[in-house]
């Protein structure tokens, strides 16, 4: 939700702010990974400084959201050939300035390139990370993997020790 944003923080984003962002289309299975992501965080208790956003396909929406956040997490799925449920974690210069794994999405301009813009124009945060799912199933449906789904807590835990990195 992107207006979240602009509805609970006026002017400024405070430097400690961090933004989790899960991204993905939930009607492709796996690929839907950082979707689930963010909805199962919003169930746990957040630090004050950490906003969580469901963007799924919004392409470049995702520099409007992160403008002004010192630190922002993106969850999404990755394939990069490693097995089915692999979670990697990434700073945004080891994937913008090496030859990267894919990242798997059916965005109308895919994240790495949005990213590379927002870098160029300086409207992405000191500190971005990826954290990337290798997925197994991209067929319609909303269910993740069994993969996955063994490995989903695992996701969340990264996802909040990065949080709490402010």
């Amino acid at each position: 939700m992107a207006h979240e944003k602009k509805a609970t923080i006026e002017g400024a984003v405070p430097s400690r702010q961090v933004a989790i962002v899960g991204v993905g289309n939930l009607l492709l299975s796996d690929e839907g990974v950082g979707i689930h992501a963010v909805r199962a965080l919003r169930e746990v208790s957040m630090p004050s400084h950490v906003r969580i956003f469901e963007l799924g396909t919004r392409g470049l929406e995702i520099l409007e959201v992160l403008e002004g956040f010192r630190k922002a997490i993106i969850i999404d799925a990755v394939k990069s050939g490693a097995p089915p449920g692999s979670i990697r974690r990434w700073q945004l210069g080891e994937l913008l300035d090496t030859s990267a794994p894919r990242m798997v999405s059916l965005h109308e301009m895919d994240l790495m390139a949005t990213l590379k813009i927002g870098r160029a124009i300086a409207k992405l945060p000191d500190e971005v990370i990826i954290i990337g799912v290798e997925p197994k199933l991209l067929s319609s449906g909303l269910e993740l993997s069994t993969e996955l789904k063994a490995k989903f807590q695992e996701l969340l835990d990264l996802a909040l020790k990065e949080s709490s990195k402010a």
